[in-house]
Formats: structure tokens, C-alpha cells, sequence
């Protein structure tokens, strides 16, 4: 969800820079694309080489909102909640109170399927 936020906050900054390269070009420009979303596109159409930056912000912003809403579906699936904490993360429902199954490792378990799991099982370092 973080990553979702993150890309919110590049959104913003690219389309706050479009408006600024929009006002740049004329005054009418930035007032057509303030009031109106179709006069970012056409701005952004007609003169694309002025609004690089901006819309690679824009487009970056746009992938990490998408990369960061599916990771946080997937990591919530199969009725498992995530906590802040990243070593014993998942925790079922249904076995709150009882100690986490044993890995083939020796290390408690609680695979989810998530990325976290995953990194924490393969990267972990053992202590």
C-alpha cells in the first residue's frame, strides 16, 4: 500500500509540472489544462518535447499505483492479515495463540504465498 501512496505523490508532482510547463507556454494553455483534463492531453500532444519530465513522472507515478494496489491484493488473500511486523507478518485467524509450523529449515513457517514470505524464506539470514 505504501508503494501505492508513493506513486500517488510522483503522480502529483508530474501533473503539478505539466500545469507549470502548460502556464510556461501561455496563459491560456495553463488555464485550459487547470480547468479541463482533456488540455493536459492536448498540451502534452502538441508539445511533447517541452513536457518530457512531467509525463514520464505522470507514467511513473501511474506504474507504481498499479505495482503497489496488486501487490497489497496479493498479499491479502486466504483470510491473512499482514501486521507491521516483518519477520512473523502472517497470522490466520484460526491459529492465533499456536506456534507456527516448523519449515524443512528448522525456522517457523507461516507461508502465505506473498512477496514477504517469500523474500523473508529466501533471504533470510539466521541469527
Amino acid at each position: 500500500m505504501i508503494l501505492a501512496i508513493v506513486g500517488f505523490v510522483v503522480y502529483l508532482i508530474g501533473s503539478i509540472g505539466l500545469l507549470i510547463d502548460e502556464f510556461k507556454e501561455h496563459i491560456l494553455w495553463g488555464l485550459f489544462g487547470l480547468f479541463t483534463q482533456i488540455g493536459h492531453l492536448i498540451f502534452a500532444i502538441c508539445h511533447f518535447d517541452k513536457c518530457k519530465k512531467s509525463l514520464g513522472l505522470i507514467v511513473l507515478g501511474i506504474v507504481l499505483i498499479i505495482v503497489g494496489v496488486i501487490i497489497s491484493a496479493s498479499c491479502q488473500t486466504n483470510g491473512i492479515s499482514h501486521g507491521a511486523d516483518f519477520k512473523n507478518h502472517c497470522v490466520k485467524p484460526q491459529n492465533v495463540g499456536q506456534p507456527l509450523p516448523q519449515s524443512i529449515f528448522g525456522q517457523a513457517s507461516a507461508d502465505c504465498g506473498c512477496w514477504r514470505c517469500f523474500l523473508r524464506q529466501r533471504f533470510s539470514v539466521s541469527s
